[in-house]
């Protein structure tokens, strides 16, 4: 493996690492300060049954914005930068397979 691919999987695992933090830090926002809403997108957590990344409700409340209508200062800000690096992660997936496709060449 070369070193320019060690490097961006090395920092693609940390923005994994970060976002399922972030998810953490809202998720726990969510139960303690709006626990209707923590309801109806299934009890979401990190580990057991309903984990979050397995719960499309959980995607579909992050992704069209409907945290928004909580009016939560702190959350948004916390949803914001989720979004954010769930972007992230995405485009260091797709160069990590790129560096690798072109250093092991």
């Amino acid at each position: 493996m070369s070193l320019p691919f060690i490097i961006v999987l090395v920092i693609f695992i940390l923005c994994i690492v970060c976002a399922d933090l972030r998810r953490c830090l809202i998720i726990n926002r969510i139960k303690k300060y709006h626990p209707k809403t923590y309801e109806n997108l299934g009890k979401p957590r990190l580990f057991g049954r309903a984990r979050f990344w397995g719960n499309n409700t959980y995607m579909d409340f992050m992704l069209n914005n409907e945290w928004k209508d909580l009016n939560d200062p702190k959350l948004s800000k916390l949803a914001e930068h989720s979004n954010i690096n769930m972007g992230l992660c995405i485009v260091l997936g797709i160069l990590s397979l790129i560096t690798y496709s072109i250093t092991s060449a």
